[in-house]
């Protein structure tokens, strides 16, 4: 036993092992509830919390295309004007993605008409998952049987049937589970060991900052030994910073400082730390070895954050599709709808664009509307065009020193 008091039991470098032995966590946490109050204990890890808003951040900045594909012009029109012209487009994004961390998302859809009569996504309210289960059904197609799942408002025991009022989307889902995958059971042993360093990691730092005190002194009998052990440390634990004290009878006062060093439980963290990165992000340069880390491993990392990003914006992107395919089938019944995406291409900046535009080179129309987010007319008489004698002043610093007016044609 004492042999095993100064040596490293868990060794960083095979804590991956560790942490295979471990119980599945999906099995663990079977009562949904009890799972939900997990993630959100989770969340405020600072750790699991900036990793999940940053994936989500990512996902929000890419811009969503309306392709026209096989639709009508006026499908095509209404839909590209009308999708999300009243939703809090960044916001609503946000929420599906919150499915990374709870499995899926519920939303509801709230409609409006507009001036034509035309109904129109107004809102949609994202629900908390406790309040939602899944109940299976068969239903009859054709001459076959088919098992669906239907959503439940738990606290009414009552069926979600209602015609284009309700968007589920799963994350990572896997077969007979309604309520798809968290990415946080791949982390959570990872942050359950990491919140035990931290207590005891501040249980040593609290004995380590205040060294106790230990008096040394000979007594002829039991009884004056614990009379005088009783008077001397009443006297120690008065003592304060910059205080004296003399002891009378006292061979020797020694203090009592930790072996070791508090390094030991950073290095779990650290680790714990770095688990959580790889299951969230597959990367890890941003905590383990962002200082010594080269400029070509930063690049490697980021593009495997940004791969992890493209795989939600693809899965999420379904979800907006339905939308768009509700819109078209309540005012253009038997209409195509156009294809909505996210556009995960690297493109031009659009100070590129503007030099383009300015060497006469063909730049797409439509792509400065949707893509650089310029305003779109809203017909003739909105247009605004400036002609080349009063050009708009564009260029930055450098280009101005070389060439003073810039124009846009």
């Amino acid at each position: 036993m004492a042999g095993k008091l100064n040596v490293e039991i868990i060794d960083p470098s095979q804590f991956e092992a560790v942490l295979s032995a471990m119980p599945n966590p999906n099995e663990i946490f079977t009562d949904k509830a009890n799972f939900y109050e997990l993630v959100d204990e989770m969340l405020l890890d600072g750790k699991v919390g900036s990793h999940l808003r940053l994936r989500k951040d990512i996902v929000a900045s890419f811009p969503f295309i309306i392709e026209k594909g096989n639709s009508d012009d006026v499908v095509y029109e209404f839909v590209r004007d009308n999708l999300k012209e009243n939703l809090n487009w960044e916001n609503d994004v946000k929420e599906f993605l919150n499915a990374i961390e709870y499995g899926f998302s519920f939303s509801e859809v709230l409609w409006t008409q507009d001036n034509k009569g035309r109904w129109i996504p107004d809102s949609l309210r994202n629900k908390k998952p406790g309040q939602i289960v899944f109940k299976s059904k068969k239903i009859k197609k054709g001459t076959a049987k088919k098992t669906i799942w239907i959503p439940v408002l738990k606290s009414e025991d009552k069926e979600l049937t209602d015609n284009y009022k309700f968007l589920v989307y799963r994350h990572n889902p896997r077969a007979e589970n309604p309520y798809g995958y968290s990415d946080l059971l791949m982390c959570y042993w990872a942050w359950q060991f990491k919140q035990l360093g931290w207590e005891f990691w501040l249980q040593a730092a609290k004995k380590a900052g205040v060294p106790s005190i230990l008096a040394l002194f000979k007594s002829s009998n039991k009884e004056e030994a614990q009379a005088n052990a009783h008077i001397i440390s009443e006297a120690l634990s008065s003592l304060e910073g910059g205080a004296g004290l003399a002891l009378s009878n006292v061979d020797k006062v020694e203090t009592l400082n930790m072996s070791g060093a508090l390094k030991d439980h950073k290095v779990l963290i650290d680790t714990c730390n770095q688990e959580i990165s790889f299951a969230l992000t597959t990367q890890s340069l941003s905590t383990q070895e962002g200082v010594y880390g080269t400029r070509a491993q930063a690049e490697v990392h980021d593009d495997n954050l940004i791969r992890v990003c493209h795989g939600d914006a693809k899965a999420v992107q379904g979800v907006f599709q339905e939308l768009i395919n509700w819109m078209v089938e309540l005012n253009y019944p038997g209409s195509v709808p156009p294809k909505g995406y996210f556009d995960l291409e690297s493109y031009a900046t659009f100070a590129e664009v503007i030099q383009a535009i300015e060497k006469k080179i063909p730049v797409s129309l439509e792509a400065l509307y949707t893509r650089y987010g310029l305003p779109r007319p809203a017909n003739d008489d909105d247009v605004f065009i400036i002609d080349s004698e009063h050009s708009l002043q564009l260029s930055d610093k450098e280009t101005r020193k070389k060439k003073r007016h810039t124009k846009i044609y």
